[in-house]
């Protein structure tokens, strides 16, 4: 019997993650294939804090249970962000207004600070809630950087439940 269990798990394994490198199958992370984030030569990174947790309700659409993927990043000075992917449909009122330089980017100013939503690959959408202490640029920035990151990881879902954000996201500027 400890014959069979023994060959049981390395076939399991093979046939889960074949085709896959060792850092996909262990969560993910793509650094060596990442092409359009430019190398963390400053050392900045995005680093997820709190994250990965399924929850039912968006900010910023009236009383909901749009079912989520909820994270929370901090970035450089200890500031933090919280974002949300969805693959729901969502409508906006008139609150929301297009960001002057993001395309097919909504927001609205809240108590909570600024919401932004972006569409990620025409199934997933993703909204990011940044506090005061966050300009303008410097949310642009980070939307813009978040984005493909973001698409390449929901992209690998086949599943709601197989979608999570990427741990760590450096940049240099």
């Amino acid at each position: 019997m400890k014959a069979s269990v023994c060959l049981l798990v390395p076939l399991a394994c093979a046939l889960l993650f074949g085709g896959c490198s060792r850092e996909e199958a262990a969560g993910g992370n793509d650094a060596a294939e990442n092409t359009d984030l430019p190398a963390a030569a400053g050392g900045r990174r995005l680093v997820l804090e709190r994250g990965n947790v399924w929850i039912m309700g968006i900010p910023g659409f009236g009383v909901n249970a749009i079912p989520a993927l909820a994270g929370e990043y901090s970035a450089e000075g200890g500031r933090r962000f919280r974002v949300w992917l969805t693959r729901e449909v969502l409508y906006f009122d008139s609150a929301w207004t297009p960001w002057p330089d993001l395309v097919e980017t909504l927001s609205r100013e809240t108590s909570g600070g600024t919401l932004a939503v972006r569409p990620l690959n025409g199934v997933w959408t993703v909204v990011f809630l940044f506090g005061g202490d966050f300009n303008t640029e410097e949310q642009a920035g980070i939307m813009r950087l978040c984005g493909p990151r973001l698409t390449r990881f929901v992209s690998r879902s086949n599943r709601m439940s197989d979608t999570s954000f990427p741990a760590i996201i450096e940049y240099d500027s």
